[in-house]
This record gives C-alpha cells, sequence and structure tokens, in this order.
C-alpha cells in the first residue's frame, strides 16, 4: 500500500535508492576500466621510452664516432 515501483525518471535520473547505488557500481565500474586501460598505456608508453633511449645510446656511444670517420654522401647530391 502506498509503494511504487522504482523506475527511472524521463531524464534518466534513478529514483530509488537501490538504482542510485546500482548506477553508482556501473560509473566506478567504468572509472576502474579506464583506469587500468591509462595504466596500461603508460607502462606501454614507459616500455617505448626505454627501448628509445636505449637506441639514442647506442647511436650516440658506439655508432657516431663510425659515421664521423666514414661521412655518408647522399645520392640526392650526385644527381
Amino acid at each position: 500500500p502506498g509503494l511504487t515501483v522504482p523506475t527511472l525518471s524521463s531524464a534518466g535520473i534513478p529514483t530509488s535508492p537501490t538504482e542510485s547505488l546500482d548506477l553508482l557500481n556501473r560509473k566506478l565500474n567504468e572509472a576502474e576500466n579506464s583506469h587500468q586501460d591509462l595504466l596500461m598505456n603508460k607502462n606501454r608508453l614507459e616500455h617505448d621510452l626505454k627501448i628509445k633511449s636505449n637506441s639514442l645510446f647506442i647511436d650516440r656511444e658506439k655508432c657516431l664516432s663510425s659515421r664521423k670517420s666514414f661521412p655518408v654522401v647522399s645520392l640526392a647530391t650526385k644527381l
């Protein structure tokens, strides 16, 4: 008597505590998934950065002196 079935209002706003809790749990899940995606992207970018830093180190420390000794002549300058 006097109880109504909980429904979403026409604006999509929960009209009962249970609906509010369900909505908040869905939002929390979405936020946690987004956070995990961001952490994975961060790890991937950090890994890429380490590889590129290592490549630059190898180029600078191991190859630069060789390139200075043997200058490369571009094919475009020969034409």
